[in-house]
């Protein structure tokens, strides 16, 4: 059995955070647009490791104004190494970045998640998300709609 730690997210991460991305095909960050999205005061992103220290998975998201009022997150992307899915790592990362998003006053957490991505969909369903909308042709590579999905934080 694995032990997993969550720990914050750092400059120093930011490689394995774009091969994770890579190998998972997430959306795809530039190494300057990730470093610039860890310095701002709003970035809420979080690393999975075991006792080696290596970061196995992370979590980016962001506190943003609200849709009506108040504030909101966006998760921007979750994503673990292949050999360590299905061990729990996802369920860490995802909880921890909600409570993350509670204690900074976001009132709902939003994310898209492609369409045919029955495995995310379920995923995130456990947590409470649903989908609330659609986005036309959002992805590339090939294109896809997005399903838009929304946790209300109590």
């Amino acid at each position: 059995m694995v032990i997993f730690t969550v720990e914050d997210l750092t400059k120093s991460d930011i490689p394995a955070v774009m091969s994770i991305a890579e190998q998972a095909n997430l959306s795809r960050w530039s190494e300057k647009d990730l470093l610039e999205e860890l310095l701002l005061v709003e970035s809420i992103a979080f690393k999975l490791s075991d006792a080696s220290s290596e970061c196995l998975g992370f979590v980016i998201g962001r506190i943003v104004p609200g849709f009506i009022r108040d504030l909101d997150a966006e998760l921007y992307n979750i994503g673990i190494v292949d050999s360590f899915r299905r061990k729990g790592g996802g369920t860490l990362l995802l909880e921890r970045f909600i409570t993350e998003c509670g204690l900074k006053g976001a009132h709902n957490i939003w994310l898209d998640v492609r369409a045919s991505n029955h495995p995310a969909l379920s995923f995130y369903s456990k947590f409470g998300f649903y989908a609330d909308g659609a986005r036309k042709n959002f992805y590339s590579d090939p294109t896809e709609d997005a399903v838009l999905m929304r946790l209300e934080l109590k």
